[in-house]
């Protein structure tokens, strides 16, 4: 008798290790609990057995908190007393209604003195910029004319050889005549003009090349100099420019409005207060994104995944929810499951909120013909 009674407590855990771990278990040979903590562990397993035996399964009650997937917060853009909050926690709100109102005179007197400021850097940098261009402009005028000069004189030149040499070719043909001593001495005389015209040639080139470098390195000089000036003054223009545009969109920021439709689930602050830049002040969710979720072991799990549907409690109003998604968890939560319902009628809750959650028994299966 105790050994048939050994031999159907390790059939019920082999049964119930199969549907746990999904995988064979063979009893046959093996001992599997220590004598230390064999009653234990078989009455753990035994459990689960004993209630389907008894063919009694049960729903099972848990608890789900409110979490909202659309929520947005809203701020003040910057540090400013309250002037004004016309909605109230719970309240409907539309997207652009007015969520409160901030004193933005401080805000309106910065930005008239970041106009002011901005109009003398654009006038700086106007003035800088004029003055590079006419002393550029004047420099550049005298390299031009002594690029000119040189190409001008470089040409009177290459006519007066030009000419020369067909002098001295004519002389150089007649020089075969009675008149040798004349049309030698002519020759001479051509020959002598040439080479001063080489050595004036020469002399005039490079004192032109010499005042030519000088215009052309006083006006990169000019550019080198000029261009910090310029390149600050635009950077000056610039930042002042940015930080009116920023001021101006502060101001416009001074009236909150919700960016969604949805339900006000926090007021943070009241009028007359003062409200520290980018501190939540109004936080407004929109309830299509309320999800009820609670953390169940992986019997629960399955049980919630074939009811699929699942019941709770708001309010004293009975109400129902779908299983979305299950999310395994992790570490300490290890083996445990989180599952995410979503409600058919969510305007009745808040973030939060912590509600009991109902899971049914799932409704049984008929039996197949072939079974």
């Amino acid at each position: 008798m105790e050994h048939q009674e050994k031999e159907h407590v390790l059939a019920v855990a082999a049964r119930y290790l199969r549907r746990r771990w999904r995988g064979p278990v063979r009893t046959g040979g093996l001992v599997l609990l220590s004598a230390g903590v064999a009653g234990v562990a078989v009455d753990r397993l035994l459990r689960p057995e004993k209630i389907e035996a008894a063919g009694h399964p049960a729903p099972v009650s848990t608890t789900g908190v409110v979490e909202s997937q659309i929520a947005k917060g809203i701020g003040a853009p910057f540090d400013a007393r309250v002037l004004d909050v016309p909605v109230r926690k719970g309240a409907p709100v539309k997207r652009g209604d007015v969520l409160f109102r901030l004193d933005a005179a401080p805000l309106r007197s910065e930005l008239a003195q970041a106009k002011s400021d901005a109009q003398l850097a654009a006038a700086a940098l106007r003035d800088a910029k004029a003055r590079r261009s006419a002393e550029e402009r004047a420099a550049r005028k005298e390299v031009l004319a002594l690029r000119a000069e040189v190409k001008r004189d470089r040409q009177q030149y290459e006519a007066w050889r030009h000419s020369v040499a067909q002098a001295i070719s004519i002389l150089e043909n007649q020089g075969t005549g009675a008149d040798d001593g004349m049309s030698g001495g002519g020759l001479a005389g051509s020959r002598s003009a040439y080479g001063l015209g080489n050595s004036y040639d020469t002399s005039r080139q490079q004192e032109l090349q010499a005042r030519l470098a000088l215009a052309e390195e006083q006006l990169s000089q000019i550019r080198s100099s000029w261009e910090p000036i310029v390149q600050e003054a635009e950077r000056q223009s610039a930042a002042m420019h940015r930080q009116v545009k920023t001021l101006e969109g502060l101001l416009g920021m001074a009236v909150r409005r919700s960016p969604i439709d949805g339900v006000v689930t926090s007021v943070s602050v009241r009028a007359g207060e003062w409200a520290n830049r980018d501190q939540p002040l109004v936080r407004v969710d929109d309830p299509a994104g309320y999800r009820l979720i609670t953390l169940v072991d992986q019997d629960v799990r399955d049980q919630a995944k074939a009811a699929g549907e699942m019941s709770f409690n708001a309010h004293g109003q009975p109400a129902q929810a779908s299983l979305e998604k299950v999310v395994a968890g992790e570490g300490k939560e290890l083996f445990y499951y989180y599952l995410w319902l979503k409600p058919e009628n969510p305007n009745r809750l808040h973030p939060g909120q912590k509600l009991p959650v109902i899971v049914p028994v799932p409704a049984p299966r008929l039996a197949s013909v072939a079974e």
